[in-house]
């Protein structure tokens, strides 16, 4: 191999009358659409020939004993081939190969493992010098003029997994002309800056062939860690190991990643046996239970037969990383642990989930030494150096302390002081696993990677970053390629960083975690989530998400799928998750909101419409796009629902009664003419029969509020004050309220007139107000009521009735995705409707505060008015 570097190149001449010029992501070169794009690339100007008339007109030279080298060739020749030119010769020698009668271009495959850096040309050298110290996934591709085997170009790779990176760039550098396969010349030095992008693929592939397609796309784009489920089978609830069947196709896919230099990570959690049926528990009583499954700290023979379990399936199929959650909640749970626990640790959590981790780490290695293991601890998002979270940094200062260095600890979503917090503590390397504003909001895209410079720091080339915005059966793919830019170049352009308010307000939320606001350019992180995290910053979001799409879409679609993913609304993943992520992140400026969203939501099918108009019959783009359609069709339902119940709702609370009447007539037409045109055209469906059912329900809620004159109120209102004694109580021909804890009577109400006022001291386990009412059966009643709290705790609106039997007290929320954790210092109207079953004839209604998640320094105050509760109203 020496003789063929020493004597080819010797023959070679760099092209100094080229001109080249620098490109970046935010620049549109046409014929370029590489992602991530490389830090330092250079057009030439030329173009490389492969293939002619179904000819090839280029050849590959390896090593011949270069494994990588061979596997980067048949990429390159996989990349032809789908473009349907013929795979072009691969030899070791220059000299040898088919076509050496006349000139050919080359592609040489080189790496200074396999040969000595003095025998690169000098500007591939000087590449190598630039690269050095960037480690092994550092890469050039340098192209030159022959005198007389034709052009040559050159890939050259740091390490292995350099040279692959190299060959999958040149691959996103080929095109196809008329009867022609060429390659846009580049030259190209790159590396990346986080050395491991981890990529979700949800859920568990059901066989190779599918899964190999995902691994595909992941080496493509230069990810090296595939996040997914152990299994297909029962849900997967990350407890159930795969079957027999799934073992054997997972050995192969995980040796076929492992080639690629992709590490594939299979999600568990820590617990250490499931609720079977007709079992007894007695086996383990003291255990924590949580969604049907067994959590412990102190039963070291379950986790060490669990975690033999789990070595088990990883040798099988050669696993080569793992991750464990604990259960999710701030404290793992720790509140809820049994007498053993109890005994063993008493309050030490850290040693306590030091044992955990101590334990799965040892059996798992037992059999598979080296494996990649990774833990997710809580609060895993949290900023330790705030004031107030003293004894969480002590936690987690002994945790990393009592456990092997080269375990991973996650850390989730980010801002700059919490992650330097974790940084400052933590021994481990981490997994920044973000779970953003989009899947989790059920949006399709978000510009949020553009941030993911908040979690890089120099040195540290362990770390793995990861958003949690899967591809494949949710569409992720956009995302991920926006992902894959920032990730691998944190300063490409439009990037920035998330941090915490400076000087704002240290709330305090479950169990006693301090925390302050987000901010993304000055702005609330979910304010700016809302209406700007699909639009800003336009570096990012023009060229680069331009090339994203025409790397999904295709050159014609692409333009109109940018202003799909600039305006694709939220809640699409389920009928109800609009109005939940409405409730958590705008309350008290939901009509706005639902402006907003309303607007966006019609531009989104716009686009899609006439991205379709462009896409042949035929092709798979076509269907992912009719998709795309029919799930903004049916977010088109619900966002019209709701905004027009929040209209009717400002509408009613200035008196427009009529007014609020006709903004809910105008909606329905507006739903049905919606309806029409999805049953037209195709895109109807039993789940769109949801998505309308959850939009009417919206739309009656409103209207039971017009109508309410028309009921009789079932509550007493005024003063809301407590009967003074028996005789009152047969005297009260409607019943009455009543109360647990301090009681007042305030004018401090939405109207100036009588309110009641609770107070919720720190010594308090609950306070409620409540009434019983006498109702029709089969009651389809309405509820509705004025509410503020000047603080975060916790308030449930309920109804509360006997079942049939009269042997069990039921409580429903009056009220759906109520607020009940967020502080609401100004007055608001809640309404609701609901459908008491036929047996129930009388009920209770009831507001009830009390601190659970939440710590109890203060006295805090609810102030509570105008309750109306009618039956039949609709």
């Amino acid at each position: 191999m020496q003789y063929v570097l020493s004597c080819f190149f010797g023959l070679m001449m760099l092209a100094a009358v080229t001109t080249v010029k620098e490109i970046d992501g935010s620049e549109s070169v046409k014929g370029i659409d590489i992602i991530p794009t490389p830090k330092l690339m250079e057009l030439t100007g030329k173009r490389f020939v492969l293939t002619h008339n179904g000819r090839p007109e280029a050849m590959i030279i390896i090593d011949e004993n270069n494994r990588k080298a061979a596997l980067a060739a048949q990429e390159i020749n996989n990349f032809i081939n789908a473009l349907g030119g013929q795979p072009l010769p691969i030899g070791t020698d220059v000299n040898n190969g088919a076509g050496r009668s006349r000139s050919i271009n080359t592609i040489q495959l080189v790496s200074p493992q396999k040969t000595p850096s003095g025998d690169f040309p000098s500007v591939v050298r000087e590449a190598m010098d630039i690269l050095s110290t960037k480690g092994e996934q550092g890469y050039a591709i340098r192209f030159y003029s022959g005198q007389k085997e034709g052009e040559a170009a050159v890939l050259a790779g740091i390490g292995w997994q350099g040279l692959l990176n190299a060959s999958s760039t040149f691959c996103l550098l080929i095109k196809k002309e008329g009867a022609t396969i060429f390659m846009t010349e580049a030259q190209v030095t790159d590396w990346p800056d986080f050395k491991y992008r981890g990529l979700p693929v949800w859920p568990l592939p059901g066989s190779f062939d599918d899964f190999k397609k995902y691994v595909d796309w992941a080496f493509r784009y230069k990810f090296n860690r595939i996040y997914t489920y152990t299994t297909r089978q029962k849900a997967p609830d990350g407890f159930n190991l795969p079957s027999s069947e799934e073992r054997r196709y997972l050995r192969k896919i995980n040796a076929y990643a492992r080639d690629r230099g992709i590490k594939i990570n299979y999600e568990l959690t820590w617990a250490v046996a499931q609720v079977s049926q007709g079992e007894s528990r007695d086996e383990h009583q003291g255990s924590v239970l949580i969604n049907d499954q067994y959590y412990s700290w102190s039963d070291d023979a379950s986790l060490r037969k669990r975690a033999s379990e789990i070595a088990q399936f990883a040798h099988e199929t050669e696993a080569e990383s793992l991750l464990f959650h604990c259960i999710d909640t701030y404290e793992e749970g720790w509140d809820k642990r049994g007498k053993n626990d109890h005994k063993r640790f008493g309050k030490d959590r850290a040693s306590a989930d030091a044992n955990v981790i101590n334990i799965f780490t040892r059996e798992i290695r037992k059999s598979n030494p080296g494996i990649e293991l990774q833990f997710v601890v809580a609060p895993y998002h949290a900023n330790f150096d705030l004031l107030g979270n003293e004894r969480y940094k002590t936690w987690i200062a002994r945790l990393t302390a009592l456990i092997p260095n080269d375990v991973y600890l996650t850390v989730a979503e980010l801002n700059r002081e919490q992650t330097d917090s974790w940084i400052a503590v933590a021994r481990q390397p981490l997994v920044h696993w973000i779970n953003g504003y989009a899947f989790q909001w059920g949006r399709y895209f978000s510009i949020l990677p553009a941030f993911d410079k908040t979690a890089f720091y120099e040195g540290r080339d362990r770390d793995i970053i990861i958003h949690w915005e899967p591809i494949g059966y949710f569409n992720g793919e956009v995302m991920q390629l926006i992902a894959a830019e920032y990730s691998w170049n944190v300063d490409a352009p439009g990037s920035g960083q998330i941090t915490e308010e400076r000087a704002g307000k240290i709330m305090v939320g479950g169990a006693d975690l301090h925390y302050r606001k987000e901010m993304i350019n000055g702005m609330d992180a979910g304010a700016w989530a809302w209406y700007r995290g699909t639009g800003e910053p336009e570096p990012a979001l023009g060229n680069l998400l331009l090339k994203a799409c025409r790397l999904e879409f295709g050159e014609e679609a692409a333009p109109y799928m940018v202003e799909f993913f600039r305006n694709n609304p939220i809640g699409w993943r389920n009928a109800g998750l609009y109005n939940q992520v409405l409730h958590d992140v705008m309350p008290g400026k939901e009509l706005d909101a639902c402006s907003d969203q309303l607007k966006k939501t019609k531009d989104a099918l716009s686009s899609l419409k006439k991205a379709l108009t462009v896409i042949r019959m035929n092709s798979p783009v076509r269907e992912r796009l009719k998709r795309f359609l029919s799930n903004t069709y049916n977010q088109a339902l619900v966002i019209n629902g709701m905004t027009a119940y929040y209209q009717a709702k400002q509408l009613l609370a200035k008196g427009l009664n009529a007014e609020a009447s006709e903004v809910i007539i105008n909606v329905r037409n507006q739903i049905a003419a919606i309806r029409r045109k999805m049953e037209k055209t195709g895109y109807w469906s039993d789940e769109s029969q949801v998505w309308h059912e959850e939009s009417e329900n919206s739309l009656k809620i409103a209207e039971a509020g017009i109508h309410k004159v028309l009921s009789r109120n079932l509550l007493k209102n005024p003063g809301f004050e407590e009967p003074l004694g028996p005789i009152d109580h047969n005297n009260k021909t409607i019943p009455w309220w009543s109360s647990f804890g301090s009681l007042e009577i305030t004018q401090d109400s939405h109207s100036g007139r009588y309110a009641a006022k609770l107070k919720l001291k720190s010594s308090d386990d609950f306070v409620l107000m409540e009434q019983a009412l006498a109702v029709v059966p089969g009651c389809n009643g309405y509820v509705e009521f004025w509410l503020k709290k000047d603080d975060n705790f916790r308030v449930i609106p309920v109804l509360q009735y006997w079942n049939a039997d009269h042997t069990k007290k039921i409580e429903d929320l009056a009220v759906n995705d109520f607020p009940f954790n967020t502080a609401v210092q100004d007055y608001g109207m809640y309404s609701g409707t609901f459908l008491l079953p036929p047996h129930v004839t009388r009920a209770v209604f009831k507001i009830y505060a009390d601190w659970f998640g939440f710590t109890p320094n203060q006295e805090k105050m609810l102030y509570l008015d105008d309750v109306f509760v009618s039956c039949g109203s609709n």
